[in-house]
């Protein structure tokens, strides 16, 4: 029930190594500098930047670990990404170590005239995947350090430029630039230089903003980006700064949503409910009017209003078969179906099945197989991947759902993850609260029969699913789609008012 919190982390931190990029770092020679990160203003971890020469090559690193506490237990993720290109700014590889769990996950890309080869490690097992070329104009670190010192010496209060960065893969993306201030002072930890103030935004990341504080060289002094009313702030420090211990914030219970109104039955009993879905600052709920499958059926009675219908028993029928259903069966980083472990793990399950072609059973089996084997719910797991979650039987929420995904996926059966809140009579100290979760769906096709069915692994052995569910995105777990199905979260935390209209 962390899914929210993780994603907005990662987010944050993979916008302070791709906006950052229009920083340059290091201005030409080598150096390292240190940054502490402060999450609404409590410290939360550190940042270190490296440029280095070697082999003829310039090598740019960044690295970050960034702790959150939840319920007693610590949660850290860390991210190190790195870019090497030659003196005359052509690219030459990339890598991305990131732990979001328990164990790391290693990329790296290659680049050839060819295209680009992709190289993937976690449990000791790599796989290979070719890339096109990179098509247009794009900039390594060195050719962006180049770019903003010529805009910064002419003054110009907008630019904008192609770039690619480990952390978003082998495809360029845009960042556009505008000044916000052209003479003003920054603060670091214990220094305040004259500085250039701006405002940064990549397309990769849309709707996430870096307002940055660059000194003379264009080097960050102060960055912040603020998702979801969350504001990390990163500080020019010293190393011992940067790395002294601190007592990490707690960012969970303020996720949680007190509804109105009551259920008739306990909330694992019950199987129908009508919701009023409300936003308190009257933006958009768009999305909740799109998430008609599986269980639930959204009708907006208004601008700010959607009733919202969740029936367990009664998944919503499609009248077209799957539209690209290769990507609900397809491995990626996240759910990686073709892990041995995870393959032997599904055939082991439905073993012994009366009918292994009844979909429906089988699909009830893995998520009972996956409730399990993770042996410890654990609340210390960032956002574990399937193969790492299968080999350490550690997780909650959406260690569940992903390996559920996978095993599903190894049996034949396309799937997805479903991001939204289900109730809890206690969470974290509070009582009768929504809280943010993550569980699986299974594509169901038998002739004209067609729909989602909704499990959620978390639950307890005899229950599949409860109607105190509400889907708010859904993501096919690519590469691609892992974290960006979960942007629309960021939007809506600490705006949603729930209440139960009808429960049975």
């Amino acid at each position: 029930m962390k899914t929210p919190v993780m994603a907005i982390v990662t987010r944050m931190l993979a916008a302070l190594v791709v906006l950052g990029a229009v920083s340059p770092a290091l201005a030409g020679e080598a150096e390292t500098r240190w940054y502490v990160l402060l999450l609404d203003g409590q410290k939360a971890g550190h940042m270190r930047e490296t440029r280095t020469q070697g082999d003829g090559n310039l090598t740019t690193e960044q690295e970050m670990t960034f702790t959150l506490a939840r319920a007693g237990q610590d949660m850290s993720i860390t991210l190190k990404s790195g870019f090497v290109e030659t003196p005359d700014a052509k690219p030459v590889s990339m890598f991305q170590d990131q732990n979001l769990g328990l164990m790391k996950l290693k990329t790296s890309y290659t680049f050839t005239p060819e295209g680009v080869t992709e190289v993937t490690e976690q449990a000791g097992i790599k796989k290979e995947i070719k890339h096109p070329a990179i098509t247009g104009d794009w900039l390594t670190p060195g050719g962006v350090e180049k770019l903003v010192a010529e805009k910064i010496k002419a003054g110009e209060k907008s630019f904008a430029f192609r770039t690619v960065s480990a952390t978003t893969g082998p495809e360029a993306f845009e960042t556009r630039v505008n000044v916000l201030e052209a003479n003003t002072t920054a603060e670091g930890m214990g220094v305040v230089v004259p500085a250039t103030k701006w405002e940064t935004e990549a397309s990769v990341l849309p709707g996430i903003k870096n307002v940055d504080w660059v000194d003379e060289k264009g080097r960050p002094v102060r960055t912040e980006v603020e998702i979801a009313g969350m504001r990390l702030t990163m500080l020019l420090s010293d190393e011992q700064v940067a790395k002294s211990p601190f007592k990490a914030p707690e960012a969970m219970a303020q996720t949680t949503i007190v509804p109105t109104g009551t259920f008739e039955l306990p909330a694992r009993q019950t199987i129908n409910a009508m919701y009023s879905v409300m936003r308190t600052d009257g933006g958009s709920l768009t999305f909740l009017e799109k998430t008609q499958d599986g269980a639930q059926r959204p009708t907006a009675t208004g601008p700010v209003e959607v009733l919202v219908k969740v029936d367990a028993n009664w998944p919503v029928k499609e009248d077209l078969p799957l539209f690209e259903k290769e990507k609900y069966l397809a491995s990626s980083r996240a759910c990686d179906a073709q892990d041995p472990m995870v393959v032997e793990m599904a055939k082991k399950a439905v073993e012994g099945m009366k009918d292994p072609n009844n979909i429906v059973e089988k699909s009830k089996v893995l998520r009972r197989a996956v409730f399990n084997a993770i042996e410890k719910k654990n609340l210390g797991v960032g956002m574990g991947t399937a193969s790492e979650v299968v080999r350490t039987r550690q997780g909650d929420c959406t260690e569940h759902a992903v390996l559920l995904a996978a095993l599903l996926r190894a049996q034949g059966i396309p799937s997805r993850t479903v991001s939204g809140v289900i109730y809890a009579d206690q969470f974290e100290g509070q009582r009768n609260v929504f809280v943010y979760h993550m569980w699986t769906q299974a594509w169901i096709e038998n002739g004209d029969d067609r729909y989602w069915l909704d499990l959620d692994a978390v639950l307890p052995d005899d229950v599949v699913f409860d109607a105190t569910h509400i889907a708010l995105s859904y993501s096919d777990l690519s590469d691609a789609d892992a974290l960006n199905s979960l942007v629309m979260l960021t939007d809506v935390i600490g705006k949603l008012k729930i209440h139960i209209a009808v429960s049975k």
